[in-house]
């Protein structure tokens, strides 16, 4: 039936919304699904993350039960990874990326709570106007953005409805690389664009594979620096920092990140969903080899990057009503310059650019029936002389 459904946004599948609603009224049915979507995938990491949004914690009996009568919906997938010990995880089908959006939909508005949160927030955090971070936020179904940043999403996502599940499947991407990255033994992450904390943050997958991994996070949203204490809560054998830095900033970067982490050892540079903020004229290649160029050690490069050969016509449209309403602008891209932004850093790709679409049939096994608006690549950099 999933591959049956039309495309994200479309008003026909309502009746298969309606059809499942008894499927989605427990208690912690919403949670997992929202969960998952943010690249959340192994039970007892669902059942931590959860639990720690400040709700009454879900006991593993209630979440095995709910993951079992999602997993009859047709809501989610379930696959045995080859380890040891025994790793199960659980990831959203097609079927349930199109039921968490149109659910989203469903709720009502999260108002805006001035009183409360007015004293609170840095006098730079201007709440008329929509944000990069919030409005990313809102799309992958955190709460912490505004009423200007969810109209502003919403009006992109009438543009292109596939753009909540790309998002989706962007911090999936993310969260599979830092799992394969601390595999091959890197433990240190500089995450750049690092967005409001939500479920599923770098360090929480780096730190669970390897306690005593290392991470600094870097965005230019004052309202994320007002999140950071959420970011920093690291292992006790591990660290994470917090800088408040623009991308093009990369001399401060480098030098910051000297401070939390050994550039003489490996580096991985997380670029996920940012450099399409980054305008030809302000050179994303030569930030890319300056980011790069600053670690002596071994570098990897991950990037997530909004695409504009995917469903060009939607796509199109999208970026144009970004563009229309965000302050910041969006530079969307073909997966030959994504791939150029790899060469531009001096990188050898471990895997071919390809679209997030593409990833995740090969990933999971499972075919999208719509395109999903995004490139993602990983690649390698030899360690040596800074500058080199």
């Amino acid at each position: 039936m999933a591959g049956d459904l039309p495309g994200p946004g479309g008003y026909e599948l309502w009746p298969a919304i309606t059809e499942i609603l008894g499927s989605v009224t427990g208690t912690w049915d919403l949670p997992v699904l929202r969960h998952l979507g943010m690249g959340v995938s192994r039970p007892v990491d669902l059942q931590k993350s959860i639990s720690a949004e400040g709700q009454a914690s879900v006991s593993r009996k209630v979440l095995v039960e709910t993951l079992r009568r999602l997993l009859e919906s047709q809501l989610v997938s379930r696959q045995e990874v080859a380890s040891w010990p025994r790793e199960v995880r659980y990831w959203l089908t097609p079927r349930g990326h199109e039921v968490l959006s149109q659910l989203s939909r469903l709720g009502a508005p999260v108002p805006d709570r001035p009183g409360k949160d007015a004293g609170s927030l840095p006098p730079s955090v201007d709440v008329t106007r929509p944000s990069p971070a919030r409005v990313w936020n809102y799309t992958i179904g955190g709460k912490d953005n505004f009423l200007v940043d969810r109209e502003a999403a919403n009006a992109v996502h009438a543009a292109m409805p596939s753009l909540p599940v790309t998002a989706r499947l962007a911090r999936r991407y993310q969260a599979d690389a830092v799992r394969r990255l601390a595999k091959m033994g890197v433990r240190q992450f500089l995450d750049i664009g690092t967005g409001l904390p939500v479920a599923g943050a770098v360090h929480e997958i780096a730190q669970r594979a390897a306690p005593k991994s290392r991470v600094l996070y870097v965005d230019n949203d004052p309202l994320v620096l007002a999140h950071a204490r959420a970011l920093l809560a690291s292992s006790r054998e591990g660290s994470c920092d917090y800088l408040q830095a623009d991308i093009r900033e990369t001399g401060q970067i480098v030098a910051r990140a000297a401070e939390t982490l050994d550039l003489d050892q490996p580096v991985a540079v997380i670029l996920m969903m940012v450099l399409h903020f980054v305008p030809d004229e302000d050179d994303p290649g030569g930030i890319v080899r300056r980011l790069l160029e600053g670690i002596r050690g071994p570098r990897y490069l991950v990037i997530g990057h909004a695409a504009r050969d995917t469903d060009d016509t939607a796509a199109q449209a999208a970026g144009d009503e970004y563009n229309r309403r965000s302050p910041v602008s969006v530079r969307l891209r073909s997966g030959k310059e994504v791939t150029a932004l790899f060469e531009a850093g001096g990188t050898t790709l471990l895997d071919p650019v390809i679209s997030l679409g593409q990833w995740w049939s090969q990933s999971s096994g499972e075919n999208l029936p719509y395109q999903v608006n995004g490139h993602v690549g990983m690649a390698r950099r030899s360690g040596g002389q800074a500058g080199a």
